[in-house]
């Protein structure tokens, strides 16, 4: 009991720091392609990549094989993409470029740019935001990111939530580094190593 109660105040210690300095999501209601729609609160629960871009842009073309090649990479890790074209974009070229390039991830069309005035009234494209596994801003790019630097913070933020998945099975341990050039809140997760509960220190 007294193990379940150390792993306890730890997950709860790294929920705690993680979440200092960054911002929920705004409330949004995107319409996808098929003409359904999507909230912000269904993107809860994996690492999500928000993307505005435009067909005109491009930067925005130009990175999309990029954005294609993350999603591949981590998606079955619980990483996922949401792509949101500009109002100004013509929703039959942004169908065409979805379905010629064979886009594996969501894509939204910002009819009345309410989505994009929700986010921070994004104007400059490419603007991309990456978020936590709880709805949280991680991280906002004007431009198109350094992509090795994206999958080092990608990494980090799947590895915290493949540690509190692990936790549910009987096994994890949090360990947490301050680093100088931390993304968010001057803190960073540095990484997250498993270890039998056992081994958790007791009284």
């Amino acid at each position: 009991m007294k193990r379940l109660s150390f792993l306890a105040l730890c997950l709860s210690a790294v929920l705690a720091l993680v979440a200092c300095g960054q911002d929920k999501a705004p409330a949004s209601s995107f319409v996808l392609l098929d003409g359904s729609r999507m909230s912000t609160a269904q993107l809860q629960g994996k690492v999500t990549l928000v993307n505005f871009w435009a067909t005109s842009c491009t930067t925005c073309v130009a990175e999309m094989p990029e954005l294609v090649s993350t999603h591949n990479k981590y998606k079955d890790r619980g990483y996922d993409t949401l792509a949101v074209a500009m109002s100004y974009d013509p929703p039959a070229y942004v169908v065409n470029f979805a379905e010629s390039r064979q886009l594996p991830f969501k894509v939204a069309i910002d009819n009345t740019g309410a989505n994009a005035k929700d986010w921070g009234d994004v104007k400059l494209t490419p603007t991309t935001y990456l978020l936590n596994k709880r709805g949280e801003i991680v991280k906002r790019y004007v431009g198109a990111p350094n992509f090795s630097e994206l999958h080092q913070l990608i990494e980090k933020l799947l590895a915290e939530l493949e540690a509190l998945r692990n936790h549910r099975g009987g096994h994890a341990r949090i360990a947490i580094e301050f680093a100088q050039d931390a993304p968010v809140g001057g803190i960073e997760i540095a990484h997250f190593a498993r270890f039998p509960l056992d081994d958790a220190p007791s009284n």
